[in-house]
């Protein structure tokens, strides 16, 4: 993921990546592909992959600025 190697968007919306980012995306866009295999117009697949997008990058990005919070606490 590009975002997570550019200091200058990790400050504008910090994200997780790695292990903890790479796990989420990779259970999200499975349930992606289980998800739209059932639906038929394109239109549909397309509007449930970006709203699943969106959700990963949610989640993602909320355990970013928890980590960020947390991080704070300690200092």
């Amino acid at each position: 993921m590009v975002w997570g190697n550019v200091v200058a968007l990790c400050e504008i919306v910090p994200v997780v990546g790695g292990l903890i980012g790479g796990g989420i995306s990779a259970v999200l866009s499975c349930l992606n592909l289980f998800i739209i295999k059932g639906v038929k117009p394109i239109w549909l697949k397309v509007v449930i992959s970006i709203a699943i997008l969106g959700v990963t990058f949610g989640i993602c990005c909320g355990i970013g600025y928890a980590i960020i919070a947390a991080a704070q606490q300690l200092l």
